[in-house]
């Protein structure tokens, strides 16, 4: 399928190039970030996943990512470059605009791994409530289609905040209706989140189109420095119409300046 779509893959490759490159000249040093993740639950997405990204600023400040992934799975296996960046749209806005793209070997489906999304985030009242508006592209074996969203984010005056995401697929064969919540509660080092996701969705990003069913998933995280340098750990658990998926997923963050590691704004969890 790539191949007969070269227009395409060099459209995505000019969007990875212009996200992740062009702030490198003025960049801090920033972080990398190392994940591994272990899925099982119903055969076909038994599994492992790992990554690598570098997590920076540019001269501007603006937050940006670069990095690899693959995952490796019982009915597939796919693996992509990722870029994105934050760009700040004066004091109340700031858009988050990323790409991913590789390849997939899924049995039955086309090799296509491409996604290209951006969300916008606007603050009604500074530092308290921000809406969020965003739309993604993405043409995964053979699903394909717009899937949007939107939000609203509440950050409270103590160590707590919490959001609320709508999102569905309008085009394509994207037939996903589902709600995501989430609350993290900040303490004095140790971050937790808390989440859940109700709905209709595929169990995994490699999933044909009919396997789209409704679900329920909830997932626990908790941040924890260590020195200089920062562990993250997540638990999940995905009960659809007709699959399990049990998810555990750890991360590394390893700063490259001598201050201690944190992600920077804009970049995902």
């Amino acid at each position: 399928m790539l191949a007969r779509r070269p227009g395409r893959g060099v459209l995505v490759v000019l969007v990875l190039a212009a996200l992740g490159q062009a702030p490198l000249a003025r960049a801090d040093s920033g972080n990398v970030v190392l994940n591994l993740d272990r899925y099982d639950g119903t055969e076909a997405i038994r599994g492992w996943a790992a990554g690598a990204m570098w997590m920076g600023r540019a001269g501007d400040q603006d937050p940006f990512r670069v990095g690899l992934a693959g995952v490796w799975l019982e009915d597939g296996h796919w693996g992509y470059a990722a870029a994105g960046r934050t760009f700040h749209l004066g004091q109340r806005n700031q858009c988050d605009a990323s790409a991913r793209w590789g390849r997939a070997s899924l049995p039955g489906q086309s090799h296509d791994f491409t996604e290209v999304s951006a969300t916008l985030y606007t603050s009604v009242v500074p530092g308290r409530w921000i809406v969020t508006l965003g739309d993604s592209w993405l043409d995964v074996g053979d699903r394909e289609g717009q899937l949007v969203q939107g939000g609203l984010d509440f950050v409270a005056r103590g160590r707590w905040s919490a959001g609320l995401r709508l999102f569905s697929g309008i085009t394509g064969d994207l037939e996903e209706n589902y709600l995501n919540g989430n609350v993290r509660l900040r303490g004095a080092s140790v971050t937790w989140v808390l989440g859940a996701t109700v709905g209709r969705t595929v169990p995994f990003p490699g999933a044909a189109p009919e396997a789209t069913q409704s679900s329920s998933e909830v997932y626990l995280g908790v941040a924890i420095p260590v020195g200089r340098q920062q562990m993250n750990f997540t638990a999940s658990r995905f009960d659809g119409e007709s699959t399990t998926r049990r998810t555990l997923s750890a991360s590394w963050l390893l700063p490259l300046s001598p201050q201690r590691g944190t992600a920077p704004e804009g970049a995902p969890p």
